[in-house]
C-alpha cells in the first residue's frame, strides 16, 4: 500500500512540476476568457491534480472549495459574524479565498472584497494583463450561488472614483515605505526618474485603494461586525485595514510570519504591532507563566528557539540565515574583531528595505538615519569601540544594493574605532551577544536575543518588546541618546531580571502569537483541499485559529485564559511552534 501511495505523490508531483513550467507560464501576461475559462470549470478533476495558480485555474478549484460548506460543522461554532476579508496580489489570492471558505465552514457570512490585481506587488511587471477583471468577475461571479450567499466576492476598483475621503499623511507614508520595498532601499530621491515613477505608482494605486475602502465602509460599515485583511501594513491591503479602522469596523490582520504552516494575528491593528503580544505579557501571570515549573520551562523553550536560529537549525524556522561559524571561542572572536569583552557596543541593523513600516518611525525617520546617527553619536562623543554586524540577509539575491559597509561610506564614517562585519562574514551574530557592553538595534527581533544575554538593549523605532520593558524606554530623539550616552560610559546595566523576562516573551512571540495554519504553499491545498482538511485529526487545532481570527478585540481579550493558558502549551505547542505535522507530508513543488 506505501509502495503504491509514494508512486502515487510521485507521480502528481511530475504533473506539478510539469504545469509549473509549461502551463503557468502561458498566463504570465494574460488570463483566460470566457470560454476557456469554462473549459477548465468543466475539467475540473483533472485540473485539480494541479497546483492553484490564480492567474488562470481558479474555476476548476472554487468549485472544489465551496464544498467544504457541505461539510459537519466542527462543534460548538462560534457566534456567526458578518465578516469582511480583502484580497489583492497573485498567491495571496488564493490563501485569502480559502480562508474565506473556511471561516464560512465556522458558521460566518464573508463578503471578499477584491481589487483586480493578480501581479507580485514587488516584482516587475506591476502592469496586470487587460483582461485580469474581466477574468475574475467571471470565475469569482460563481461563488455566491455555489455557497448559496454565505460567500460573496465584490469588485472594490467599482468604489474607486466615488469620492472617497483621503488621509493624505498615511497615503504619503504608506507609499514610501511601498517604494521602499520595491526599489530594496532606504534612500529615496524622487528626483530620479525610477524612484520617481514608483513612488507616483504607488500614491496612484494608495489613492485608489483608499478611495474605495473609505467609501465603501461609509456606506456598508454597519453591515460588517469584523475586517480581516492579510497582513494590513503595506500596499493595498495597508489602505484597506487603515480605511476600516477610521471607519469603526472593527479589524484584525494576519501574517506569514517566521515559521512554516502557522500565521501571526494581531486584533485592531496591522500584524507587526503585536498589540496581542501586550495582551498575553501584561497579563503572564493570571495566566499562569509565573508559576514554576512554568516558568523555567517557557524560558527554556525561548532558548531552545534561539540556539535553533544560532545555528541555523531546527524545523521550526522557515528562514535560516547564519553563515558565521558557531565554534569559535569569546578569546578567538574578541582577537578577531580586535575589541575586549565587554568593552564594545554591538550595533545590529535590520535589513534597509524591511524597515519602514508606518507607526515604527516615531524616532528616526529611516533605519538609515538611526544607524547612522546612533554611529556618529558614539564616535564623536565616546571612546567606547564599536561592532557594526550587518544582517546575515543582506548578501541574498534581490535584497538590495544598500549593504552596511556602503551605508558608512556614504555617510562618511570611519574609525579605527568601528568594526564592520558584513552580511556575509564569518562571525556569528549569536555569538557575538554575550560579549558586548551593550546592544544598539533598530526594529529587530535581535533585541530581544540580545537582552537574553543579560545585555541591555536599546531600540530605534516603537517596537513590541520596547512596551514591553525589554528595551530601554525613548519615544523622542532626545531621550533615545540620553539612554545611549548612559550605556555609553556605563551608567545603564542591565535589570535583574532582563535575562529571563526577554526569554519568556521570546517564548511568548514565537509560541503563544502565532497560531497553527494548513496552508504555506499551493501544493497543500492540492494535497489538503479544505473539505479535506475539515474531516483531518488536526481540525480541531486549525478551527481554533479560525476562531481565533474571527474574534473582535475584546472577544480575543475575554479568551485568553482558555486560549493560552500555562497548561495548554505541551497541548498546543509540544517542541516546536506546532503541536503535529502539517496535514500534508508531500514534497513541496518549487513555486
Amino acid at each position: 500500500m506505501s509502495s503504491n501511495i509514494s508512486t502515487l505523490h510521485r507521480l502528481r508531483r511530475a504533473v506539478q512540476t510539469g504545469a509549473i513550467y509549461w502551463l503557468d507560464p502561458l498566463f504570465a501576461d494574460r488570463h483566460p476568457g470566457e470560454g476557456l475559462s469554462k473549459l477548465i470549470r468543466t475539467a475540473g478533476p483533472a485540473v485539480r491534480l494541479l497546483q492553484p495558480n490564480d492567474r488562470w485555474n481558479l474555476a476548476a478549484f472554487i468549485d472544489d472549495w465551496a464544498r467544504v460548506l457541505d461539510e459537519q460543522p466542527l462543534q460548538p461554532l462560534p457566534p456567526s459574524k458578518r465578516i469582511f476579508t480583502f484580497g489583492c496580489y497573485r498567491g495571496q489570492f488564493t490563501r485569502d479565498l480559502v480562508l474565506a471558505f473556511l471561516l464560512a465552514w465556522r458558521g460566518h457570512h464573508v463578503t471578499c472584497g477584491y481589487l483586480p490585481k493578480l501581479r507580485s506587488p514587488i516584482k516587475p511587471p506591476l502592469a496586470d494583463a487587460e483582461n485580469v477583471q474581466s477574468y475574475l468577475a467571471e470565475v469569482l461571479g460563481k461563488v455566491g450561488p455555489l455557497t448559496r450567499g454565505r460567500v460573496t466576492c465584490i469588485d472594490m476598483s467599482a468604489w474607486r472614483d466615488k469620492g472617497g475621503e483621503i488621509d493624505e499623511a498615511f497615503l504619503a507614508s504608506i507609499s514610501r515605505a511601498d517604494t521602499i520595498m520595491y526599489t530594496r532601499r532606504e534612500k529615496l530621491d524622487l528626483g530620479v526618474s525610477e524612484i520617481g515613477r514608483t513612488y507616483a505608482y504607488f500614491e496612484t494605486i494608495g489613492r485608489d485603494a483608499q478611495s474605495a475602502a473609505m467609501e465603501f465602509f461609509a456606506r456598508h460599515g454597519r453591515d460588517f461586525d469584523l475586517a480581516v485583511i492579510a497582513n494590513g501594513a503595506s500596499f493595498e491591503n495597508g489602505h484597506f485595514c487603515h480605511a476600516a479602522k477610521l471607519s469603526g469596523v472593527p479589524v484584525n490582520t494576519h501574517e506569514k510570519f517566521a515559521f512554516a504552516n502557522v500565521i501571526v494575528v494581531n486584533h485592531g491593528d496591522a500584524f507587526f504591532h503585536f498589540k496581542d503580544l501586550d495582551r498575553i505579557w501584561f497579563r503572564r501571570d493570571e495566566l499562569g507563566f509565573m508559576n514554576e515549573p512554568t516558568r523555567t520551562a517557557v524560558i527554556d523553550k525561548g532558548w531552545d528557539l534561539l540556539n535553533q536560529r544560532r545555528g541555523s537549525t531546527g524545523r521550526a524556522w522557515g528562514w535560516q540565515y547564519q553563515k558565521g561559524r558557531t565554534n569559535r571561542s569569546p578569546e578567538d572572536i574578541t582577537r578577531l574583531l580586535g575589541v575586549e569583552r565587554g568593552k564594545f557596543a554591538l550595533i545590529c541593523p535590520n535589513v534597509p528595505f524591511d524597515a519602514g513600516y508606518e507607526g515604527w518611525l516615531e524616532i528616526f525617520p529611516s533605519m538609515r538615519d538611526w544607524l547612522v546617527e546612533t554611529t556618529r553619536h558614539l564616535l564623536e562623543h565616546h571612546d567606547i569601540k564599536i561592532v557594526a554586524r550587518a544582517h546575515p540577509a543582506e548578501t541574498r539575491p534581490g535584497y538590495g544594493e544598500e549593504k552596511l559597509a556602503s551605508l558608512f561610506a556614504e555617510a562618511g564614517i570611519s574609525s579605527d574605532r568601528l568594526v564592520v562585519v558584513p552580511g556575509d562574514g564569518d562571525v556569528n551574530t549569536y555569538d557575538l551577544m554575550p560579549l558586548c557592553r551593550f546592544a544598539a538595534v533598530f526594529a529587530s527581533t535581535t533585541g530581544i536575543e540580545i537582552a537574553m544575554h543579560d545585555k541591555p538593549v536599546l531600540a530605534g523605532a516603537s517596537v513590541y518588546y520596547a512596551r514591553c520593558g525589554i528595551s530601554l524606554p525613548a519615544s523622542t530623539k532626545e531621550q533615545y541618546f540620553a539612554a545611549l550616552d548612559r550605556l555609553a560610559i556605563g551608567e545603564e546595566t542591565a535589570p535583574e531580571s532582563l535575562a529571563d523576562d526577554a526569554a519568556m516573551l521570546y517564548f511568548m512571540f514565537h509560541y503563544l502569537l502565532q497560531w497553527r495554519f494548513p496552508y504555506d504553499k499551493p501544493s497543500q491545498i492540492t494535497a489538503t483541499p479544505p473539505r479535506k482538511l475539515v474531516r483531518s485529526r488536526d481540525i480541531d487545532v486549525f478551527a481554533e485559529t479560525l476562531d481565533v481570527l474571527a474574534m473582535t478585540t475584546e472577544e480575543f481579550e475575554a479568551a485568553l485564559p482558555r486560549l493560552v493558558r500555562a497548561d495548554l502549551i505541551d497541548r498546543r505547542f509540544g517542541l516546536a511552534p506546532y503541536a503535529a505535522a502539517p496535514p500534508s507530508s508531500e514534497t513541496e513543488v518549487p513555486e
